[in-house]
């Protein structure tokens, strides 16, 4: 058996570091593609953004009133997934009029950094549900239906994400949901509609 050499195994370490180099580049470029898949420079989430002229909240935790009277500050309904037991609702709204409303869990607190709770983000979109429906074209991508006519994608390349759009509303409907079958069920159960 060939005993190794030095540069054979500093080699190799280098070929480690650059995989996971590469690995934590990788990562990196799906969190901002699932943070920005509704605002990757399509015109038509730009120009609803801007119609709206949103002022920025948050993130407070907030009461199911709260998130109904938001419409207002986000320039579009809120939607959410309704009351969950034992969770603390939580608001944010940015300056270009997203609104996502968090579930967390007993114990954590309001504005906890961690991306793993149970989320309903509204966004902006001209045309979301031509948007979307051009998207269910793609290969492999899961297409369901609200029991309201609302159209729901799913891609496998990121199952913990679900989007839903309507016909006639200018926003598309992120449910998050760290379990991706948890994420698909409640998007098409009904339950993700807007506060109020």
């Amino acid at each position: 058996m060939r005993r190794r050499s030095g540069v054979d195994w500093m080699s190799d370490l280098r070929g480690a570091r650059v995989g996971a180099v590469l690995a934590v580049a990788a990562a990196v470029g799906f969190l901002v593609w699932i943070l920005f898949i509704h605002d990757s420079g399509n015109e038509s989430t730009s120009q609803a953004s801007k119609s709206h002229g949103a002022k920025s909240q948050g993130p407070v935790a907030a009461s199911p009133g709260d998130l109904a009277a938001a419409a207002d500050t986000a320039g579009h309904p809120v939607y959410w997934a309704g009351p969950q037991d034992n969770t603390t609702l939580e608001l944010t709204i940015t300056k270009d009029g997203r609104s996502y409303v968090r579930y967390l869990p007993p114990g954590v607190e309001v504005a906890d950094p961690q991306p793993k709770y149970l989320t309903i983000g509204t966004y902006p979109f001209k045309h979301a549900y031509d948007a979307l429906k051009a998207q269910s074209q793609k290969p492999g991508e899961v297409i369901e239906h609200t029991s309201d006519g609302g159209l729901v994608i799913s891609s496998p390349s990121a199952p913990t994400s679900v989007y839903i759009a309507y016909r006639d509303q200018d926003v598309q409907v992120e449910v998050y949901d760290p379990n991706p079958h948890r994420a698909l069920s409640l998007a098409t159960s009904g339950d993700v509609q807007p506060a109020g």
